[in-house]
């Protein structure tokens, strides 16, 4: 727990952007508080209920759901500082957030193609 607390703190720390570094940083709380809330039920230090153990316990939608978070931690960190830039590539990378935007904000600039008038085939 200690170390994925450590990496994630390190992934948020190494984000291109702030919206990057944040959500790297709640995901990481969100599954290190999760995994020392369960030990500490275990232990006896704080009353039972039904926190499950990352990774661990039994439960398809916690698994699912932690999966999918370990995700995007591992997209921000592939987008991070040192992994901006290929190998001879001059250019900047857009951040995360650009990225995602310009995915679902298509370019109005462009006109699409329209195709002409309809000719049945034999009357062509």
């Amino acid at each position: 727990m200690a170390m994925f607390t450590y990496f994630g703190f390190r992934i948020a720390n190494r984000a291109r952007d702030a919206f990057g570094r944040w959500l790297a940083i709640g995901i990481t709380i969100l599954i290190s508080g999760q995994a020392f809330f369960n030990i500490a039920m275990v232990c006896g230090m704080l009353p039972v209920t039904g926190v499950p153990l990352p990774f661990v316990s039994y439960g398809g939608s916690s698994l699912m759901m932690n999966c999918l978070a370990i995700g995007i931690l591992a997209s921000i960190a592939r987008r991070g500082v040192e992994g901006v830039k290929p190998v001879g590539n001059k250019e900047t990378l857009p951040s995360l957030r650009e990225e995602t935007q310009s995915r679902f904000r298509p370019n109005r600039t462009v006109e699409p193609k329209l195709p002409g008038r309809f000719v049945p085939p034999n009357k062509r």
